[in-house]
């Protein structure tokens, strides 16, 4: 007879702890709202809306930190474009 998930889940359990088991996930899977399939679902639903949230606020902030650095090198690009420029002749 082959080993069953549960089986495989109580190696090393006393018979009594390996009944409390036996309870446990009967009332997990008992299909009630408080069951642990349902408790999973609203916690990984939760989780999803949480980080979806998150995504405006961390563009944002990832736009005003970009913009920040770029303004501390304009000043830069523009004086070298005004020492390189008239350097430069075009052929017209």
């Amino acid at each position: 007879m082959e080993d069953t998930d549960f089986d495989l889940l109580c190696v090393g359990l006393s018979p009594d702890e390996a009944k409390r088991m036996r309870k446990i996930l009967a009332e997990w899977n008992d299909g009630d709202e408080n069951g642990f399939p349902v408790q999973l679902a609203m916690l990984t639903t939760g989780h999803m809306w949480q980080a979806a949230a998150s995504i405006p606020r961390s563009l944002n902030d990832s736009r005003k930190w970009l913009e920040l650095h770029l303004a501390e090198y304009r000043p830069a690009n523009c004086r070298a474009g005004k020492i390189f420029l008239p350097s430069v002749k075009t052929s017209r």
